[in-house]
């Protein structure tokens, strides 16, 4: 990130679980696909050894939780660098999905979702053990309830006031437990397994592999990695969305409250180059 507008907005996005999560660990499996990788060399100990490097960007449609059938989404944007002695990985998924059907009401009314964020990454590889992509680590996965009250005040005399309040409770169902992302048919489908939680299967819709780190608050495909004004605009036109609500999309929710509000256009505008 280029620049903030205040401290606390950096607090947001540094804290938030929507970050990097990075971690070094023994190589597990060769990566052998070719494409988009980009392909260097590191020193250790006097030795030069050579490294491949890539970084994967995936969004995908939640399909079926265990047995049920659901609704959401998959986003994955994650880096990889391997050689033959150990494997690197930096990583930001979020999963989003329900397995009810909720309408939005003009007066009182819930809607609930499940959430499931990686919050602590041990590795991802590509071409892994038949795989297409695997990553693996520390995961959250909690149910959330938005519920909307509207509060009415006033009299026919004076007049009517209208509050709308929302209010979103946070229910935990699997705190800190280990869960792989497997990539599988050529890209095709996907499969997230974290334990104490049933298995989320779904299609993959958009893949996109380079050799360069992709700009997180580029929103527009437009295959540059700078942000523009085009950017915030698009931002701006999801303002007030969440899970189920509108156009809501979690690559926007940057401080991952479930909601794409003025911190997270805040954040698009903090990053526009030249601004």
């Amino acid at each position: 990130m280029k620049k903030t507008l205040a401290v606390a907005l950096l607090a947001i996005i540094t804290v938030s679980s929507l970050c990097f999560a990075v971690a070094s660990v023994s190589a597990m499996g060769s990566s052998s696909r070719g494409w988009g990788w980009n392909i260097g060399s590191w020193k250790k100990n006097g030795d030069t050894i050579p490294f491949h490097r890539s970084w994967v960007r995936l969004n995908g449609i939640a399909e079926t939780w265990g047995i049920e059938n659901v609704n959401g989404s998959l986003s994955v944007n994650a880096r990889t660098v391997s050689s033959e002695e150990e494997s690197r990985g930096a990583a930001r998924v979020t999963a989003i999905w329900s397995n009810t059907t909720n309408f939005r009401e003009k007066g009182n009314f819930s809607y609930s979702f499940y959430a499931a964020r990686l919050v602590e990454a041990n590795v991802s590889l590509i071409d892994f053990e038949e795989t297409d992509f695997f990553l693996n680590g520390t995961w959250n996965v909690v149910n959330v309830t938005i519920t909307q009250t509207i509060i009415k005040t006033g009299d026919s005399e004076s007049g009517y006031t209208v509050d709308r309040q929302t209010k979103t409770d946070v229910d935990p169902i699997a705190i800190g437990e280990y869960g792989e992302l497997k990539v599988n048919d050529n890209w095709q489908n996907f499969v997230l397994s974290i334990e104490g939680t049933d298995e989320l299967n779904g299609a993959i819709r958009r893949t996109r592999m380079t050799q360069m780190m992709f700009n997180q608050f580029k929103l527009s495909e437009d295959d540059t990695e700078k942000v523009t004004r085009v950017d915030l605009k698009l931002l701006a036109k999801n303002l007030g969305t969440r899970p189920g609500w509108g156009s809501y999309d979690g690559d926007m929710d940057f401080n991952c409250n479930y909601k794409i509000d003025i911190a997270d256009l805040s954040t698009v505008a903090a990053n526009i180059e030249g601004a």
